[in-house]
């Protein structure tokens, strides 16, 4: 009797040890800037995440950080590549009605993606990533991931479309706290440390860099050999203190 309700904790429990170490993986990669080996993941891994819905889900999250690298590093072809592939993931999800609320939230994401891709677009695709942003967060105000968007659609847009930085970091804010109140495993979790460079930054345009060393500080406490902002953020920002210190 024992041996078989030990099993079957174990059983209940190998769910989320994967999610954990797939997490932990994927946030060393983000950590140390090794986005070659991120993309080996994701190219080695596809065929593994297709046994649950909650599978394609996560894997997903893994295509869409490397998106978002790709993109902020011009490579336009690549991010268009993986975009095509996690969007034919989220129509399976979208079929049966799974996470409909995560869904969306992605669908924004990657409008958002193609956005910043071709800016002559944004007059067209940028009210569908808005839409798409407003409907998950309709359907869940709980949905951390749909508030990171909906803080990056008011982040970047420009503020003649409602774009707003101050807006955006109440997004933000409010998906860091759902985070640390709903992921057991947050601090392995790259989508909190890049939230975490998020809302740094945000505090840098608002012109609160001391709140903005704040989150530096934050990020390099649980990470300390964190690549891009030890290396690239946090020096940028002691210019920008010193120089405003000087004046």
């Amino acid at each position: 009797m024992e041996r078989s309700i030990c099993k079957i904790i174990i059983f209940a429990l190998f769910p989320l040890l994967a999610y954990s170490q797939n997490n932990e993986q994927i946030l060393s990669f983000f950590v140390s800037n090794k986005m070659n080996e991120w993309k080996s993941f994701i190219d080695n891994n596809e065929t593994q995440y297709r046994a649950t819905s909650e599978q394609k889900l996560e894997f997903v999250n893994y295509q869409y950080g490397y998106i978002a690298w790709c993109v902020g590093k011009k490579k336009y072809d690549e991010a268009k590549k993986y975009i095509e592939k996690a969007e034919n993931t989220l129509n399976e999800l979208e079929k049966i009605k799974f996470s409909l609320s995560s869904v969306y939230a992605y669908r924004a994401a990657f409008l958002g993606f193609k956005v910043a891709m071709s800016p002559l677009k944004a007059p067209f695709l940028g009210p569908k990533s808005v839409s798409n942003a407003e409907n998950a967060l309709k359907l869940s105000q709980d949905n951390w991931f749909a508030h990171l968007q909906m803080g990056n659609i008011k982040f970047y847009s420009p503020s003649i479309v409602g774009g707003s930085k101050s807006e955006a970091l109440n997004h933000y804010l409010r998906a860091k706290k759902i985070l640390e109140a709903n992921d057991a495993f947050y601090k392995s979790n790259w989508n909190y440390l890049n939230l975490l460079v998020g809302i740094a930054n945000t505090y840098i345009e608002l012109d609160n860099l001391d709140l903005a060393k704040k989150y530096y500080d934050a990020a390099l406490l649980l990470y300390p050999n964190f690549h891009w902002v030890k290396n690239e953020l946090y020096p940028e920002l002691n210019k920008k203190i010193r120089s405003k210190n000087a004046k």
